[in-house]
């Protein structure tokens, strides 16, 4: 038994903005109890990050997913769509990232066995951060407006 409310006055508390360390400081629970519960709500208070995982082209390996070029376009993937909670370091390291991509004349490709590589920008990759794959459907305006690098 939780000491936490219902979950209708959860569900409020957390999309007035409340962050979960400050809802479980209210009910002397942990941050990670009101996590608990609120994902078992089916609630995500990060729709932006959660949501990168279907702008991509590709359903990224387990062993792919903590490859810092990953890690680094998906912060840049959330700055570019207005996620205002990406920490600061990690909007440098996104930032920085993205610029590098651009001044390399560099893209991301993917494969499933071997992982991230950066290879040499084609004509065919315009502005965007990774190689879409030509058999993929062509990506929505949310994943270009997610994908497109800086300009060098």
């Amino acid at each position: 038994m939780t000491a936490l409310p219902d979950d209708r006055e959860l569900l409020k508390m957390a999309q007035r903005g409340m962050t979960h360390e400050e809802i479980g400081n209210l009910y002397g629970v942990t941050k990670q109890a009101v996590n608990k519960r609120l994902r078992a709500m089916g609630y995500s208070s990060k729709p932006i990050a959660r949501a990168l995982v279907d702008l991509l082209p590709w359903e990224v390996g387990k062993e792919h997913r903590k490859a810092l070029p990953y890690v680094n376009l998906r912060y840049w993937m959330r700055m570019q769509l207005g996620d205002e909670e990406v920490p600061a370091v990690r909007q440098r390291d996104g930032r920085n990232y993205a610029y590098l991509l651009a001044v390399k004349e560099v893209v991301l490709d993917y494969d499933a066995a071997t992982g991230w590589a950066e290879v040499a920008r084609q004509p065919s990759d315009g502005r965007l951060a990774i190689r879409w794959p030509a058999d993929a459907p062509e990506p929505s305006e949310t994943a270009r407006k997610a994908l497109e690098l800086p300009e060098a």
